[in-house]
């Protein structure tokens, strides 16, 4: 696939690809030039905090997340249903 950088420096990133890639507007990206020249953008690592809750150890995000919608759930636990039956 292919885009084009427009005169305010933007790109569209093809609908397939942020699909592919669960990008949501709003999701905060990072962007690397390699050696080698390559251009590299990946979400933004969410910043978690270890914590133990009980007899548990759990990661919790430093800061406020967005509400999920209610599609993403549907997909998330399709996909693991799936890769659960894949498995079997």
């Amino acid at each position: 696939m292919k885009s084009t950088i427009d005169a305010a420096g933007r790109v569209v990133i093809p609908k397939a690809i942020r699909a592919a890639a669960r990008l949501e507007p709003g999701t905060r990206l990072q962007f690397r030039v390699t050696s080698a020249g390559v251009l590299e953008i990946e979400p933004e690592l969410l910043e978690v905090e270890i914590q133990k809750k009980g007899r548990l150890t759990v990661a919790q995000p430093r800061g406020s997340l967005p509400m999920l919608k209610q599609a993403q759930v549907d997909s998330t636990l399709a996909e693991l249903r799936a890769d659960t039956a894949n498995r079997r």
